[in-house]
């Protein structure tokens, strides 16, 4: 058993949250490795604002939990692709929880839902 020995939790989702599956700007665009058919890749484009957030909330010492419906290897192969592997150290990969027991509903225990959008200005970097 893991015990995530941190009060400051962050969990987030993987596609259409991290990454997007729609045509984004082509200088965005990460070929990440298909779990599936081995040798084959697949086209995603970075969702640049979320993956700012996800590294500041990792510098204020936040434990991410990486999560994907697409399973826990596709998961892991696009935080590989976008290098926050090395960026993000306290971080667990898996596959998205499919349900959870609590007597409590979870929006009384976890309003607090961010997301931004791939053309949100959040925080842009000027060159």
């Amino acid at each position: 058993m893991i015990t995530i020995k941190n009060e400051y939790i962050v969990g987030c989702d993987i596609d259409d949250t991290l990454v997007m599956h729609t045509m984004g700007d082509i200088l965005d665009r990460v070929l990440v490795d298909d779990p599936v058919r081995e040798g084959c890749k697949i086209i995603v484009y970075k969702n640049n604002p979320m993956i700012r957030l996800i590294k500041e909330e990792a510098a204020r010492g936040a434990h991410i939990i990486f999560w994907s419906a697409g399973g826990y290897q596709w998961a892991s192969n696009v935080i590989d692709a976008l290098g926050l592997r090395k960026q993000v150290k306290n971080a667990i990969i898996m596959t998205k929880p499919c349900s959870y027991c609590d007597d409590k509903d979870v929006k009384e225990w976890l309003s607090r839902r961010i997301y931004l959008t791939p053309d949100t200005s959040y925080k842009k970097e000027h060159v």
